[in-house]
Order: C-alpha cells, then structure tokens, then sequence
C-alpha cells in the first residue's frame, strides 16, 4: 500500500514488480546536484520487498526491473544486505545504472533492510543520506522548486513482540525532524491490511482500503492520521507523501 497526504490527490506512483536498532546517522552532500521533479516531466517512485539483495545476480536483475518500468526512485524493503553502504549497480544491456543506499543489521543475522535504488537522473538531485536501522532509512532529494524528504520502511510482522513495535516511535522521530517545507514521501512494506474505510477514516484511506484491520493496519491507519497522511495503491506495501 501506499500513503499520500491528503493535500495531493493525483500522487504518481509506480510499482516495480528492521528493527528500530541505533545507528550513527550519516549525511552525504552532493556538491553537483541537480533538480527532481522538472516542469513538464512525470517522476515514477517504486516500492517493492525483494526478498533479498545479497547476490550481485539478484541486484543486477532487480535493477533490470526497475529501468524497464522507468523507475526513478525505487524503496526496497527486506534488502538484507549488511550495515550501512552505498554501491552502482549497471543494468545489463543497457547504457544505465541505479544507485543503491543501503540501511541493514550489524550482527551478521541478514535479516530485515532497507534500501534506495535511485536512477542515474535522480542521484543527480541527491542532497543528504541517512541510514537509521534495519527498518528504516531517509533521503533527501532537490527538486526545482522544493526539497523532497523519502523515507523507506520495512514494518515489523504482526507476531513480532510488542518491544518491536517500537518501529512506530522510531518512524514517527524521523518524520518529526523533517522540515515542515519538505514533501514528505514513506513507502515500503507495512506488514498491514488496513481494514475497510468509515465515515472517520474515509479521508485516510479512501478507495484503497483493503482487507480485515489488523494490529498493524490500526496503527499505520493511526500514524497516516497523526502526520496528516493518506494511503493509497493497495497491496501490503504503502507510499507516503505529504
């Protein structure tokens, strides 16, 4: 699934097919940046879980996805891959390449992960990268007339202990640092159905509510609510935008 805020109600969206541990957050500036989101040019976002990232055959092929669809800005969930890092990935046969930031478990476990595959044209706008956890992850992206904040996230299970629940208070320190000017975009896999809209939460889901709610769709239902969001495309998976 996807989230949107209530403010933008025609979101481009497309799509291409970690415990809140701390980390040491790190910044890195582009001192040639370029502009997202031109006049006259649509920009495609992606959101995918792709099981795993470990293998240079699976990146090369998951980034072979990713340009077929056109996307520029790619959220992966459950990536795996360790630590923190940044690598380009070619994408076969063709004259192009994407560029993964990557957030993932220090203990050797490979477990959780997230990352950020952006195209050759949007690393050009790349501003500030932050690496928080396995299951979080931020970008900062220069757009010609704004400044656009991504987050990735990979939600906890529902089974998973109420300790790691705290997911929620980590994602919500994040969003609560992100300048006001910003728009906001947090997208990933969500673990949650959010169960059908009413007459409190129309203005939240809309037409993409799905499912029975569960413990996790009431508390992203409870987080799209608190910062002013809406969900949009129904799947498991969710975008943010403010």
């Amino acid at each position: 699934m996807y989230i949107a805020p209530s403010s933008m109600t025609n979101p481009t969206t497309a799509s291409a097919g970690a415990d809140a541990l701390a980390a040491p957050v790190r910044r890195v500036l582009n001192q040639q940046t370029g502009m997202l989101m031109r006049h006259g040019r649509t920009h495609f976002f992606g959101f995918w879980n792709v099981r795993s990232l470990m293998h240079e055959e699976t990146q090369a092929l998951t980034m072979h996805t990713l340009s077929k669809y056109n996307i520029d800005i790619a959220c992966l969930s459950e990536a795996r891959l360790p630590d923190s890092g940044y690598r380009r990935i070619k994408v076969p046969q063709h004259d192009a390449s994407y560029h993964l930031y990557h957030s993932g478990p220090t203990d050797n476990s490979g477990l959780h992960g997230v990352a950020f595959a952006l195209n050759d044209r949007a690393n050009a706008s790349f501003l500030a990268w932050e690496p928080i956890s396995p299951r979080l992850a931020h970008i900062r992206l220069r757009g010609s007339a704004i400044t656009i904040s991504v987050i990735v996230v990979y939600a906890p299970i529902l089974s998973t202990s109420d300790e790691d629940k705290d997911f929620y208070d980590a994602l919500q320190a994040v969003v609560d640092r992100i300048p006001a000017s910003d728009i906001l975009i947090v997208a990933g896999d969500w673990n949650a159905r959010t169960g059908p809209s009413n007459t409190t939460n129309d203005h939240i889901l809309g037409r993409f509510a799905i499912g029975n709610q569960c413990a996790n769709g009431e508390r992203l239902v409870n987080f799209a609510a608190a910062n002013h969001l809406t969900v949009s495309t129904a799947s498991s998976s969710y975008m943010v935008l403010q």
